[in-house]
């Protein structure tokens, strides 16, 4: 055996003692209350959006739908929050610069995108529901706020659909590197289809089905391999960014 193989064994023995101390300290990474937030988020996010009503129409639109507009955005602004938190928990376990990434892009999309259905949906909704007060005279000052907050929500709207997509993208890497199947990967790509078609058309359903396919697909019909590589852990067992990241959840605890 050459200087290099006793290295590469050497290093190799070093990373199984690490995953078998890391199975001892860590808890499953199926529990139950990790598949509760990665499936009740999106399948209670998909139910909203099914009723959703179609707030192009403006104010004049809104009027009759006033309540169930409020009703539905107070509500969704937890579960977005959550379908944030659920991001993160995909990226649970992995080390390295894109899952690092990946938890910022998480932390973009939850910030700014809750930002924009507080602004979207509740605060439209308030003014909304509060036009049975006034005369009719004053309406088009009312309209004029809705439309005043369009802009703006909008921009904040698609900086939080930017950090759903880079969280997406960072979680897809990181786990095709550890040997996921290609179609859940790709379905995971339904959550920013669902922030950017979100507003009154199916569209936003069918994305967020899309995402809840592929976790679920992930969490209970694929185990990553005990010795499958990480986030900047090449196949072969270097590392690719100059530093061996570690993988600190227990990866034959996931469900099959």
């Amino acid at each position: 055996m050459t200087s290099h193989e006793t290295t590469d064994a050497i290093a190799e023995e070093r990373r199984a003692d690490e995953r078998r101390s890391n199975r001892d300290a860590d808890p499953p990474a199926g529990s139950p209350g990790r598949r509760l937030l990665l499936f009740g988020a999106p399948i209670l996010l998909g139910a909203l959006f099914l009723i959703h009503p179609d707030g192009s129409g403006g104010l004049d639109a809104l009027v009759s739908v006033a309540d169930t507009w409020l009703f539905i955005h107070l509500a969704m602004l937890p579960l977005l929050g959550l379908l944030g938190a659920s991001l993160y928990v995909l990226l649970e376990g992995y080390a390295g610069p894109v899952a690092t990434v990946g938890r910022v892009g998480a932390g973009v999309y939850a910030t700014f995108y809750v930002a924009f259905e507080a602004i979207a949906g509740v605060a439209t909704g308030v003014v909304v529901h509060g036009a049975h007060a006034h005369p009719a005279g004053h309406r088009a000052g009312l309209a004029g706020a809705i439309d005043a907050l369009v802009v703006p929500s909008v921009a904040i709207g698609a900086i939080g659909t930017l950090g759903a997509l880079v969280a997406v993208v960072a979680a897809g890497v990181c786990l095709r590197r550890a040997g996921a199947p290609i179609a859940p990967v790709v379905l995971l790509g339904g959550l920013p289809l669902a922030t950017l078609f979100h507003g009154g058309t199916p569209l936003d359903a069918v994305a967020i089905a899309a995402f809840l396919v592929g976790v679920a697909w992930l969490e209970l019909g694929w185990a990553p391999t005990d010795g499958a590589p990480t986030d900047g852990e090449s196949a072969g067992g270097g590392s690719t960014d100059g530093a061996r990241p570690t993988r600190t959840a227990d990866p034959s605890s996931r469900g099959t």
